[in-house]
């Protein structure tokens, strides 16, 4: 089960296997409780952070997500911010969907197998704002080596 601290130097000692061993496959999660505004980090692996995130507040939905650290490699992601009011009339899941879909054409040009199975979505829209968070998982592998932010 996930663990969680005040500081995300606490999670990754944990995570380095100076307090408990070494965890296969942790993840390092902020989190913000929606109410209080406190912030914790959490350790643990993503199918357990999908659980614990399936049981959160809807509130509380809007501020969980994976920290990547400096120097490792990392999932690819797709952070998508669209303004609703500039943008009446836009198929914003129909966008998603296409996205999705362009990904995986390029994974198959690379042999590598893309489906349902292979990403996360979660939702953190509004009324002012359409916002979908993408983690994508591919067989236990990593593909970014770096992050690459993209504003059009």
């Amino acid at each position: 089960m996930h663990r969680t601290f005040a500081t995300l130097a606490g999670a990754r000692e944990v995570a380095a296997g100076r307090q408990d061993g070494n965890p296969k496959d942790v993840r390092f999660f902020h989190k913000q409780n929606a109410m209080t505004r406190c912030r914790s980090f959490v350790a643990c692996t993503p199918e357990e952070m999908y659980i614990h995130y399936r049981s959160c507040t809807p509130s509380d939905k809007f501020h969980v997500h994976e920290c990547i650290v400096d120097g490792q490699p990392c999932n690819v992601f797709f952070d998508i911010d669209i303004e609703t009011s500039c943008n009446k009339g836009m198929d914003f899941l129909g966008e998603v969907n296409k996205l999705l879909e362009e990904f995986s054409n390029m994974m198959m040009e690379f042999g590598i197998t893309f489906g349902r199975d292979n990403y996360i979505l979660l939702d953190a829209s509004h009324a002012q704002k359409f916002s979908m968070h993408i983690t994508v998982r591919l067989l236990s592998m990593a593909l970014l080596l770096s992050v690459v932010k993209y504003e059009s």
